[in-house]
């Protein structure tokens, strides 16, 4: 929550200055990748029954698939958001 808030008010306070930033567009749209992983990853059946039943080869597989995408989606969120002062 607090870098979500401090993230909006960082970046309306010089909004105009961003708009040609290549690296606010990658930022956004990692995160909107990040999201869909993480709403992706709920819905798919190993999650729902890895409290339930033992994954088996392939529910293990789906959800290092799932790991990996978050790790790969908040990685490029983060050296995004840091690329940006730099542009």
């Amino acid at each position: 929550l607090l870098p979500a808030m401090t993230g909006i008010c960082l970046l309306s306070a010089n909004a105009s200055d961003y708009t040609d930033n290549p690296f606010l567009a990658i930022k956004f749209f990692s995160l909107l990748l990040a999201l869909a992983n993480a709403w992706w990853a709920h819905k798919i059946p190993a999650w729902k029954n890895r409290r339930h039943i033992e994954p088996t080869k392939s529910d293990n597989a789906a959800l290092a698939r799932a790991g990996f995408g978050s790790l790969v989606c908040w990685v490029l969120v983060i050296s995004a958001g840091r690329l940006i002062g730099y542009w």
